[in-house]
């Protein structure tokens, strides 16, 4: 590929349960296709329902095409509808779930070119399932290499600040999807939305989610798909 300038879109806290179905993911993944990323990255909060019953509804994600595929990261809703399940239905749409696994991406030449890595989310500490494990997600990269890393909360950057990866995607902040309550977000996590440099030039950042939690509202926080554009210096 062309290293010197890499397309990455991004997706966050879908929601795809009792309110986002079917139609919303299937023009998803329409625009998506349209930009022909080199790679689609999904931070979390995909499922908010049983997965058995929404199977039929995150099918379309099998029809994401990018050159490097689909990499998805748990999110904390994941947790709470049945994750192992919900992990084996994301598997059978041909995308690569990173849970504390890394991933380095190899050109047409065989030259490897960017690590990326997916975390478990912070949810699973208070669980007795799915627990995260920092460390063991960064073991196997190639520190000769640039590394992207996909992490649903933002809190996480407090822990893997010490590998500095070179950007860090999250979202679940939803950019305090109802203004004024944007502010009670801070009380748990260190940013809103937008990108910010965590360390001198490693950046993370948050999106504002795709879709919606709860009542279908989001006042002065539109929802986004996110395109990034990585380039060499």
């Amino acid at each position: 590929p062309n290293h010197h300038r890499f397309h990455i879109v991004q997706l966050s806290d879908v929601h795809v349960g009792h309110v986002i179905k079917k139609p919303f993911v299937e023009r998803l993944v329409n625009r998506i296709n349209e930009s022909s990323p080199d790679l689609v990255v999904i931070t979390g909060d995909l499922i908010d329902r049983d997965p058995n019953k929404i199977e039929k509804h995150l099918a379309p994600l099998a029809n994401l095409k990018s050159k490097y595929g689909t990499f998805f990261a748990l999110g904390n809703h994941e947790y709470f509808h049945n994750p192992q399940r919900g992990i084996e239905i994301v598997k059978s749409l041909g995308i690569t779930v990173l849970d504390d696994k890394s991933q380095t991406l190899v050109d047409q030449s065989g030259q490897p070119f960017l690590n990326v890595v997916g975390l478990l989310d912070l949810t699973g500490r208070n669980m007795d399932t799915l627990v995260p494990n920092a460390k063991q997600a960064f073991e196997n990269i190639n520190k000769n290499l640039p590394t992207v890393v996909l992490a649903h909360q933002p809190l996480w950057i407090q822990d893997i600040a010490q590998f500095q990866p070179d950007l860090v995607l999250t979202g679940h902040t939803h950019g305090g999807q109802i203004f004024p309550f944007s502010y009670l977000v801070y009380i748990q996590q260190p940013y809103l939305n937008g990108l910010h440099q965590y360390i001198d030039h490693r950046y993370i950042y948050i999106s504002r989610g795709t879709g919606f939690w709860g009542p279908p509202i989001r006042v002065l926080a539109p929802s986004e798909i996110t395109e990034l554009i990585l380039t060499t210096e």
